[in-house]
Formats: C-alpha cells, structure tokens, sequence
C-alpha cells in the first residue's frame, strides 16, 4: 500500500485518481491522487544521500528517481473564488494538464497525466474549530518547469507603462535629519543559509504569521516597487490597512509567500527596511488582484509555491 508523501519539497507525479467536488463553501474544487515518481534534490544533506545511493550522478541539484518509495498525496485545488472568477491554481491546472475551465467533466480524463508539483507543511482549521497538520500540495506546474524560484524585476519600459496605468506613487518629501556624531551601528549579519529554519510559533493574533523557510538555493535579485522604507511591524500595519475585505487567512497566506520571496532562508525578523518594503509592496499587489503585476515582479508564470486554497482535510 503506497505512503503518504513524507518529505515537503518539489515532485513530478502521476495523476491516478481525478475528480470535481466542492468545498464547504461551496466552491468548486479539483480533488486528485497524485503518484510521486521524481522528487527535486536541492539540499545539501539530501544530494549527499542520493549521490552515495547512485540517483545523483554529479552532486548538483536535480530530480531523482522516486518510484521506490511508494508514496503518494492528495491534492484539493479550488477553482473559483467568492466572486466566481477563477484562482491561479485554477490557471495552473489548465496550464500543467490543457484542462480547459469550466469544463468539470473534463476533470475525470486528467488521469494519467503527469504534473510537477510543491508540497508544503501546512495547517489546517477546519470552521468547526477541528486543527489538523499535514504535508499539502500548495502548488502544481507543467513537468519541466525549473523549480528553483528565482525573482526578477520590471525593465525600465515596463516600470514606465504600469507608471501611467496606475498613476504612480507619490514619494515622500525628503526631511532633513539632525546632525549627529554617533556612528550608525551595523547591520546585523544574517545568520548562515545552511539548512531551512524549523515553523516558529506564529506571533500574537494582529502580528504577521510566522514564515517557514524555503530551500536554501533561492536567489534574491528583486529590487523594491516602492522606496519608502519601513520595519517588520510597519509593513504588516500597512497590509492590513491595504487589504479591504479579503480574508485574513488569504492575507496571511499573501504576506507568508512574499516573506518567502523576499527573505529566503532567513527569519522575518533578520530582513533590513528596504527588503520589508517589498514583503510589503508584494503582498498588497496581490491583495489587490494586480495577479500579473506580482508575476513579473516575481518572474513566475506563475509558478511559486504557495497554498492553493485547500479548505478540505489534508489528505
């Protein structure tokens, strides 16, 4: 009898079983089993492992056969949100399959296919009070899509064209600081990326959540949309002032990939002001629908990890 999948990370699977059904809210909702028959080795200790075992033949990164291991996920996708239009995961399930929305009989000839997708730790709250945890499948690709997440920033055109769409943003008046003789003390030294962070306990209720890190091989070369600065506390103040009437669990999922994006490896609390500028600038662009906006900032297609709305018992 197949496992569940143990080990969070990146896979490409089978789908085996397929369907539609709907979540409690009654949103429809793509269910599947997925076979796991190549898992993406990234982490230092785990090359080490499947290199000496002969699945990583150069000791770089790279996905390893996984059919040994027997193991297998649920997956639990919603495809339409509250206002009926349809979710990235929707978008990614046509794009990973060429499913094509709304067809929901469709859904049952997916078996067979193969996809690659995320899986992450995640927590669940069911609305009757119920709190499960659990390894979830938070996001899914077309197989060959390069796992490693990679930001990058709008060319100068591009910056110019969302200038004149949006109207811009008013940059504060600059106010002169009183002369001081203290040497600004130095920035403290992010701890060493070796290995990711264990899940914190999350913060106090109108805090932000607690971020878990990504795999140590992210590459952080986005610079901020903004350029006001600001701090942990700050930016959080300014995502729940921006985020109108959005959920606060959507919101804290927003702001948990933007940390992620932003801060790699490293605890929340360790990002200078300039990189909470961004955590802060990504997340209201999400908050606010600006989907594409987000993408090209992020260079996703888009193709980040994140949680895709599951609101069934993780499987």
């Amino acid at each position: 009898m197949a496992q569940k999948i143990e080990n969070p990370g990146t896979y490409i699977g089978t789908i085996i079983e397929s369907g539609i059904a709907t979540t409690k809210n009654s949103f429809p909702q793509w269910v599947a089993r997925l076979k796991a028959t190549k898992r993406y080795i990234d982490v230092p200790a785990d090359i080490t492992y499947f290199q000496g075992q002969g699945l990583l033949a150069d000791g770089q990164p790279d996905f390893v056969d996984y059919t040994p291991y027997d193991e297998e996920i649920l997956a639990y996708v919603v495809l339409y949100d509250k206002n009926e239009k349809q979710t990235l995961s929707n978008e990614q399930l046509s794009k990973a399959t060429g499913w094509i929305t709304p067809d929901f009989d469709g859904l049952s000839q997916l078996v067979g296919k193969d996809i690659q997708f995320r899986v992450e730790f995640r927590t669940y709250t069911s609305p009757e009070g119920k709190t499960t945890e659990g390894n979830q499948v938070t996001w899914i690709d077309p197989v060959g899509t390069n796992p490693a997440r990679i930001l990058k920033t709008l060319d100068a055109d591009a910056i110019k064209a969302l200038t004149a769409k949006y109207g811009g943003v008013k940059k504060p008046v600059a106010v002169a600081k009183p002369a001081s003789s203290a040497a600004t003390p130095p920035k403290p030294t992010p701890a060493p990326a070796s290995a990711p962070a264990a899940p914190k306990a999350g913060r106090p209720k109108k805090g932000p959540p607690a971020v878990v890190s990504p795999p140590a091989t992210i590459q952080i070369v986005a610079s901020s949309i903004s350029s006001t600065e600001t701090n942990l506390d700050g930016a959080w103040e300014a995502v729940n002032n921006a985020k109108g009437d959005v959920a606060d669990s959507d919101m804290e999922q927003a702001w948990v990939r933007a940390m992620a994006e932003v801060g790699g490896t490293r605890k929340q609390e360790e990002l200078s002001p300039a990189e909470y500028a961004k955590v802060r600038d990504l997340t209201i662009g999400e908050l606010h629908g600006l989907h594409s906006l987000a993408d090209q900032i992020l260079g996703r297609s888009p193709s980040r990890s994140v949680r895709m709305g599951c609101e069934a018992p993780l499987g």
